[in-house]
Formats: structure tokens, sequence, C-alpha cells
């Protein structure tokens, strides 16, 4: 499922279905740094324009501040280095 219809599903599901207006919050991060063969990493690592993967408090902290952030509605944030950005 790519990030576009990952987030119209959600976005679908929360403010079409839900009776309850609520407020949508998103994250999406790319690969972590997970069990994978040295040329799959040596991959994934140069299509990322950091360099590096995300750190499991970098999506910790992005979780939180949507979580306490009142104002923050209709959001979508995109962890993932710069990838989205090429």
């Amino acid at each position: 499922m790519t990030f576009w219809h990952l987030h119209s599903t959600v976005s679908y599901l929360v403010l079409d279905l839900d009776p309850i207006p609520r407020p949508l919050r998103q994250i999406y991060s790319n690969v972590q740094s997970v069990a994978m063969t040295p040329e799959a990493r040596s991959e994934a690592l140069n299509s990322i324009p950091l360099k590096r993967f995300g750190q499991p408090a970098e999506i910790a902290d992005a979780a939180i501040f949507l979580a306490t952030n009142k104002y923050a509605n209709n959001c979508v944030l995109n962890l993932d280095g710069g990838l989205s950005a090429i």
C-alpha cells in the first residue's frame, strides 16, 4: 500500500465514517533499521537523503507532539529522512 493509499484510507475512516468529529493525525516513516542483508541495508541507506535510518525515539517524539498539541488537526508528518522530497 502506498503512502497516498494509506492516507486516503485513514482519512476516509476517521473523517467520513466516525459519527463523532475527531482530529486526524498521522505519522508515516520510512524503513527503520531492521534485520536485512548487508546489500539491502546499503541500498536502503543510499536511497534516504539523510543516509541514516530513523530512530524509534524520533518517531516517539513526533507521536508525543501530535498527541499533546490540541491545535494540530488533519496533520501528516513524514518522518522519512527526506525520502518523500525526492
